[in-house]
């Protein structure tokens, strides 16, 4: 095998590991998402809304404008339990209607 050859593969093999994730610090431990409040029925065609959030206390907190844009109003303040800058672990899951039959009887035609 040739210097250059063998001076290749050294340095694909590098790459692989690299890009493998190798020496890449990981996450310290992952948190548990918990459900905090269920709605329905909601407005807008939705089944239902779920309030949840993760109690890793590693989410960056949510830098909102410091002029109200980015706060949370109508519904969404409702089902942020009226916080208007939640937490960056806290999310809402909206269901469709029939979400747990796998049926789409009865839904909306969004294309009109």
């Amino acid at each position: 095998m040739t210097q250059r050859v063998a001076t290749v593969l050294l340095t694909a093999a590098a790459a692989l590991v690299c890009f493998a994730g190798a020496g890449v610090p990981t996450a310290a431990g992952a948190g548990t998402v918990v459900l905090d409040a269920t709605y329905s029925p909601v407005p807008h065609g939705w089944a239902m809304v779920e309030r949840w959030h993760d109690t890793d206390s590693n989410f960056p907190t949510e830098l909102f404008p410091p002029d109200g844009r980015g706060d949370q109003t109508g519904e969404r303040l409702t089902y942020f339990g009226g916080v208007a800058k939640p937490n960056s672990g806290s999310f809402l899951l909206y269901h469709a209607p029939h979400w747990n039959t796998g049926s789409m009887l009865q839904t909306r035609n969004w294309l009109g």
